[in-house]
């Protein structure tokens, strides 16, 4: 096994890249918010057979987007993509 890498180094190394990231995740409601509970990422080449979607159900939600790989660097900044939560 490789060494471990610190979460704070990956996402400094990408806050600043204009490279998309190719982002699955599953939210979970609480309240009057949604909490990301898990996340996968892939900064660059684009995954084959991907495509965007997003399935919302009253508690959870699926989404598969892509954004930039800074913007995916600003919602794992602190924990690394949890406990993040965003507004309806």
């Amino acid at each position: 096994m490789g060494a471990r890498v610190q979460p704070d180094e990956v996402v400094g190394s990408i806050g600043g890249d204009d490279r998309d990231a190719y982002v699955r995740l599953l939210a979970l409601r609480q309240g009057q918010r949604w909490v990301l509970r898990d996340c996968w990422v892939l900064v660059g080449a684009e995954p084959p057979g991907w495509v965007e979607t997003e399935w919302m159900y009253e508690q959870c939600a699926f989404v598969a987007s892509c954004v930039t790989a800074a913007d995916m660097a600003l919602l794992c900044s602190g924990s690394v993509c949890g406990p993040a939560s965003v507004p309806p």
